[in-house]
């Protein structure tokens, strides 16, 4: 039987890539923060959001202190202690997760936390009489988690981008995009696997289930029909359109336009305008 949706307690499970997180509300999300609270700790991850005045938080010998639009992470287990002004509101997070999220920190602060919007609309939607409330909190809570999860990256995985969570349309865009944007410079499929963290040998298999083709074949592909395009609709020189479409040989292009088409590019416009 599914679990209710229960106002004093719910769990949210959540997965980004291999890590799943567990966030659960206790008696609501947002709330006004204590003016003070002692040394004390959790047996699990705590997210702070401040969405107005400020608060200061001590662990050991190390204070830390953040404002409306900052985010603090506090470890499982960490002692600290809370002073918060009066006016002080501040959305809560607690959640536990299947790998250590914050073990070389016991606490961090992340200023103007991209994803800000999404903590902010979770009160509203916790205490709403939405039918779907628990969906769209879970949005929220996936926002935020995957956020936290790109940027606690290693910084030379920074740059990462979704082709690497074997999101298949993803790739199909990006090599799609890519060869259409660098078929007339000097495409290379090492460039192209770099792209989207796969190996070559990876990304050959998947071009050729794609367009039957190989990468050299694909390009030649895309360069002969702009090369017709232009022969066609345009007045532009032969010399004008071996540029655009990647020769910077008049003759180079010549050679590999007649190869693939049986004729030259000239005979082809002649062709085309009888046509």
């Amino acid at each position: 039987m599914e679990k209710k949706f229960n106002p004093l307690y719910d769990e949210f499970h959540v997965s980004v890539a291999d890590t799943e997180f567990i966030f659960f509300a206790d008696k609501g999300f947002g709330r006004k923060s204590p003016y003070h609270s002692e040394n004390h700790s959790h047996k699990f991850n705590e997210i702070i959001y401040c969405l107005k005045g400020s608060i200061e938080i001590v662990c050991e010998k190390d204070t830390q202190k953040i404002t409306a639009g900052d985010v603090l992470l506090i470890a499982e287990g960490t002692v600290h202690s809370l002073s918060a002004d009066a006016d002080a509101y501040c959305i809560f997070l607690s959640f536990w997760k299947n790998d250590t999220f914050a073990a070389e920190q016991n606490i961090r602060v992340f200023q103007n936390f991209p994803a800000s919007g999404a903590f902010e609309r979770i009160p509203e939607y916790y205490y709403s009489n939405y039918t779907y409330k628990k969906e769209l909190i879970v949005a929220c809570l996936h926002e935020i988690a995957a956020m936290f999860t790109e940027i606690s990256l290693p910084e030379n995985m920074s740059t990462k981008n979704t082709a690497t969570l074997e999101n298949n349309h993803y790739r199909i865009y990006m090599i799609e995009q890519y060869f259409q944007s660098e078929y007339n410079q000097k495409p290379k499929i090492t460039e192209l696997s770099d792209l989207l963290h796969l190996s070559v040998q990876q990304t050959q298999r998947i071009i050729a289930s794609l367009y039957g083709q190989t990468f050299r074949e694909r390009i030649l592909r895309l360069r002969m029909h702009k090369a017709k395009t232009l022969l066609t609709d345009t007045d532009k020189t032969i010399e004008e359109i071996a540029t655009a479409v990647g020769y910077s040989s008049v003759n180079r292009f010549y050679s590999v336009f007649k190869a693939c088409n049986g004729i030259t590019p000239k005979q082809y416009r002649t062709a085309s305008k009888i046509v």
